[in-house]
């Protein structure tokens, strides 16, 4: 357990530096800027499950957003985790789980780069909530966006520590073409020794060239490399994309990614070569009381654990009303595939869904409810740990969330 926090905040402390330290002190007075958001929640909870047990669970858990609202060098920090009890039943999912997200923008007459990270640990594979972690109280909503998944089968009793850093910068070169370059790390470790703990290195350049006021075309070459701690296994992917991105209407965007995606690994045997597709896609609507999201992934990434490397689909989708300003309805859908890229590895498919609803209870309180459901089928070889069938679950949450705090001092 030592070892656990250790590790966490390790990370947590690398993370708060990716953000920190970005404007020198303040030498005189300084105005109000920035919005400040919490909120406080306990939820009953109860699963059920022919392949995991019945359980009856209470979650405490709390949530922190903040925001700088400076137009040139923007700041938004996230923090959503908690506790989870077991009262009665079967003892998957219990203990505590923390989600963690900040963003640095910096831009300069013409240049502008942005530094994002988020740090999570979690008893089971994210699913939805903002910790990741279903039945909390918090609004059902995809995890916090990190580009493509990197945990795409479900577990559970499985704690792991996530950390991703990432970062863009773009430089327009004249009114039309501009020069990108992204890089991230990715850190995935089991500190239960339930999981093969990787790392993973991508970095990407490319050219944009804008069509018009809507669309804009890019090209660029990707390079990735995934290593796994304590073992030789080692296989590295190379990739030439193409992305279109659409602005539909006003708040409607879409964006769409292909290439290629070779496969090379000094280990041959494990990792024979291969030439894979990648393939992105998205689409999001945002208008006044309604919001809307879809996002497709199809490509390579670490194992999440289970594998040596995998290919994977991963497709999200989700919905959000607000009704009278006092009341939010959602929805939120998604479906993980898995293949191992070492042969005769085994497979996963599996399903999750939820919807719930929440209201305001004046200008204090509020109160929630959901209903999410988690399925999967996996091999036979496959670890124990790897969830094996249907898991459903109904929540009651109760809130203390003010509207928020603006005018916060820099």
């Amino acid at each position: 357990m030592m070892k656990t926090i250790a590790l966490l905040g390790f990370l947590l402390t690398v993370s708060l530096a990716a953000v920190a330290q970005v404007e020198p002190a303040a030498t005189g007075p300084s105005r109000p800027s920035g919005t400040f958001i919490y909120s406080l929640r306990d939820s009953q909870i109860v699963w059920w499950s022919s392949y995991l047990g019945d359980q009856q669970a209470n979650a405490v858990s709390g949530s922190l957003q903040y925001e700088s609202g400076k137009a040139r060098s923007p700041l938004a920090v996230n923090y959503g985790g908690g506790y989870t009890f077991i009262l009665t039943g079967s003892n998957f999912g219990s203990g505590y789980f923390q989600n963690f997200t900040a963003s640095k923008g910096f831009s300069g007459r013409k240049w502008r780069l942005r530094i994002n990270d988020g740090i999570a640990y979690q008893p089971q594979s994210p699913t939805f909530g903002f910790p990741g972690v279903p039945g909390t109280g918090e609004p059902i909503a995809p995890p916090p966006p990190t580009g493509p998944p990197n945990e795409t089968v479900l577990t559970e009793n499985t704690h792991a520590i996530n950390n991703v850093t990432s970062a863009s910068f773009r430089f327009p070169i004249n009114f039309a073409l501009s020069f990108s370059a992204d890089g991230s790390l990715g850190i995935l470790r089991y500190p239960d020794g339930n999981g093969y703990g990787s790392t993973a290195y991508a970095g990407s350049g490319g050219l944009s060239y804008r069509l018009n006021n809507r669309t804009s075309i890019t090209g660029s070459f990707v390079e990735s490399k995934y290593t796994y701690a304590g073992s030789i296994s080692t296989f590295e992917t190379t990739g030439v994309v193409g992305s279109i991105n659409h602005t539909f209407s006003k708040g409607f965007t879409g964006l769409f990614s292909i290439g290629p995606d070779f496969v090379s690994s000094q280990n041959t045997q494990n990792f024979p070569a291969s030439t894979n597709l990648f393939l992105s896609a998205g689409m999001n609507y945002h208008k006044r009381f309604d919001s809307f999201g879809v996002t497709y992934y199809h490509g390579d990434n670490s194992g999440s654990g289970v594998f040596y490397g995998a290919t994977y689909n991963s497709l999200g989708a989700n919905y959000s009303r607000t009704i009278e300003k006092q009341t939010t309805v959602s929805a939120t859908f998604g479906y993980q595939e898995n293949s191992g890229l070492v042969v005769g590895s085994g497979s996963s498919s599996g399903i999750f869904a939820g919807v719930s609803a929440a209201r305001r209870l004046g200008k204090l309180f509020s109160i929630a409810t959901s209903y999410t459901a988690t399925e999967q089928t996996a091999s036979s070889q496959l670890p124990t740990n790897v969830l094996n069938g249907l898991l459903q679950g109904v929540s009651v949450s109760f809130g203390y969330s003010p509207r928020g705090i603006k005018g916060i001092e820099k």
